[in-house]
């Protein structure tokens, strides 16, 4: 019997790890966060998103991406989502959102409402954000529109390029904005 329970307890051993570690393709992460971010938004706002679907690669960073089934450590990304938090049901009130999504070594998704939206804050129009230009642990590079003197609220006309960092309080500050010239009206 001892015999048996030793056998028992060493298969576990051995075949758990390999159980645990089962491999994830980069599109089935990036789907898998999209999935968690558009839950997220459905708790915290009205949402004008149908589905995870309409999350486009281009509006998630990866922070610290998965690495593979040795990676042991969490990967974390940022992913933007459109809705309106609080439901205040103005105009402009519905804009882009951050979820910050964490997989972990299990292969389990999260979100850390305390890193997103509302409690994070960013330091750019997050209404009109673009696209997601590059992303490490703690910088992100974004494009957006931003509005010139004559703009209406619909519709801003002047585009950037900013470079944000990460500081103390979690929350994503200027440390440097380009001008990258301004929409045609045609």
């Amino acid at each position: 019997m001892k015999r048996a329970v030793r056998l028992g307890i060493w298969g576990l051993l051995c075949v758990a790890p390999a159980v645990w570690a089962q491999d994830e393709s980069a599109e089935s992460v990036m789907r898998n966060v999209a999935q968690k971010a558009w839950e997220y938004g459905q708790a915290v706002s009205c949402m004008d998103m149908e589905g995870s679907e309409q999350i486009s690669p281009d509006l998630i960073a990866a922070l610290r991406p998965y690495r593979g089934a040795d990676d042991y450590d969490d990967a974390e990304y940022l992913a933007f989502w459109a809705g309106d938090v609080g439901c205040a049901g103005g105009s402009g009130t519905t804009g882009y959102n951050a979820a910050y999504v964490i997989r972990g070594p299990r292969g389990q998704y999260y979100v850390d409402p305390s890193r997103s939206s509302p409690l994070a804050s960013f330091e750019f129009n997050t209404r009109f954000l673009e696209r997601i230009v590059s992303a490490t642990h703690d910088t992100l590079v974004v494009e957006y529109l931003d509005f010139d003197e004559d703009d209406s609220n619909c519709c801003p006309s002047l585009q950037y390029r900013a470079t944000l960092k990460r500081d103390k309080q979690g929350d994503w500050v200027h440390t440097k904005r380009q001008a990258l010239g301004k929409l045609s009206t045609d």
